[in-house]
């Protein structure tokens, strides 16, 4: 019966935001997209009463925000208006495709050297099922190899929006996209196959044309399955007639983990009979995480460490480790008396930019011509967006090392657009310039 109100109750959010503001990518639909896939199976089975009320505590948040988020978007275009085509001139889009394809050599030879060191693309993927404890030291290399060729394809596709452009150009971009999508698929990582997909879905929407609500339920749920079939593959124990058999325990496991994202760590720390306090040090470690162990032997541990080893009795021996979300990480280093309370405030707070940033966003595209730094605006927003959401979910080390690093090459990449901007204007106008 709780169950049926929980879905009730967010059903109920989710027709009120969608009634306030029926752009289905603003910050509230992701929040509440997140909160959907990641607590989806409070909705199938019984958890206990402390957990679901934290839940409706997670509904309440979009709910007290859908009335600023409408009066932020009052005098900003909406979504249905957003079909204009860029201009057929852009001045600096074949720099940066160019400059896309010399960066994406990054992460091809970090994956190159990921798998080299296995010896063997067979022995690679079957680390996949213990890649925290196989791939230790060679983090710098896999963070590279994902994060970057994940940003640098939805860039490159959002530059195929903005103006008209060729077969031979979208030929070569689907080049890019089969790198991307197989970087992706050797990372073993569900969250970052599914994440540069709706980026795109996103700026296919603003750019291009409104996705309905009908198109994009079918788009969820085909990524559902993908990620359910990658959950299956990196466990390892399918062999060449992979088709023939049913699942393993192991197997079924995996195929609905993704909806369970945000319960268990909740459930873990609940039923800890002592609470084993941090004081926030694993909110330390998303910064001292850039810094290899080696160097720093003692340095703070990120939460899924701590949850594993504190809480779980290092159960899977350090080939795995249980991913704390905010709610979760914030009680193992303050208590529920303090951090149940710091993390709804502090995710209120983020809620709040995130929606100011949405509403500069479209005060961006209210301009009549699309740019390329039309498109580093908007794929700077979703990566801040899809980092505070995942706060639900994931914990701040995780978060924050791939948002410092996309940003990061955002900035670089547009500080160069800039400079040719300013180049090419000084050239072009000599005497303009020094009048």
């Amino acid at each position: 019966m709780l169950s049926v109100l929980l879905a009730c109750a967010f059903g109920f959010v989710w027709l009120c935001s969608y009634w306030c503001n029926t752009d289905l990518f603003s910050p509230i639909k992701i929040y509440m997209l997140t909160l959907f896939i990641c607590f989806f199976d409070i909705f199938l089975n019984s958890y206990r009463l402390e957990i679901a009320c934290i839940y409706l505590g997670l509904l309440i948040v979009p709910l007290v925000l859908i009335k600023y988020e409408s009066q932020m978007i009052r005098y900003s275009i909406r979504p249905t208006h957003f079909k204009r085509r860029g201009s057929p001139t852009n001045t600096h889009g074949n720099r940066a495709i160019g400059l896309i394809w010399g960066l994406t050599v990054v992460p091809v030879a970090s994956m190159t050297y990921l798998v080299s060191r296995f010896d063997s693309l067979a022995n690679y993927l079957s680390q996949l099922a213990i890649r925290p404890l196989a791939f230790q030291g060679l983090n710098t290399f896999s963070e590279l190899a994902i994060n970057l060729v994940s940003l640098l394809t939805v860039i490159y596709f959002g530059m195929g929006l903005i103006e008209r452009r060729s077969k031979r150009w979208w030929a070569c971009y689907s080049l890019h996209c089969v790198i991307a999508v197989t970087i992706l698929s050797l990372s073993g990582s569900r969250r970052y196959l599914l994440m540069p997909v709706i980026m795109m879905l996103a700026l296919y929407h603003y750019f291009r044309s409104e996705i309905s609500v009908k198109k994009a339920g079918i788009c969820l749920l085909g990524l559902l399955a993908v990620t359910s079939v990658v959950g299956v593959l990196r466990m390892g124990q399918r062999d060449a007639n992979f088709m023939e058999r049913d699942l393993n325990g192991v197997e079924r496991e995996s195929v609905t983990a993704h909806f369970k994202y945000g319960l268990v760590p909740l459930e873990v720390v609940f039923n800890a009979s002592v609470l084993n306090l941090h004081y926030g040090s694993t909110f330390v470690a998303a910064f001292t995480n850039f810094i290899p162990r080696p160097l720093w032997p003692d340095k703070p541990n990120a939460a899924g460490i701590v949850i594993t080893q504190d809480y779980l009795g290092n159960r899977w021996l350090g080939t795995s480790y249980l991913n704390a979300g905010l709610l979760a990480e914030s009680v193992m280093n303050f208590g529920f008396a303090a951090g149940l309370p710091f993390s709804f405030v502090a995710l209120i707070v983020s809620m709040i930019y995130l929606v100011r940033r949405y509403h500069r966003a479209l005060l961006m595209l209210r301009r009549p011509v699309r740019s390329v730094h039309s498109v580093f605006h908007l794929v700077r927003h979703f990566h801040i967006a899809f980092a505070i959401t995942g706060l639900i979910t994931w914990e701040t080390a995780i978060v924050a090392i791939p948002l410092v690093l996309n940003l990061t090459v955002i900035m670089i990449l547009e500080r160069l657009m800039t400079s040719w901007s300013t180049g090419r204007l000084t050239r072009s106008l000599p005497g303009e310039i020094g009048a």
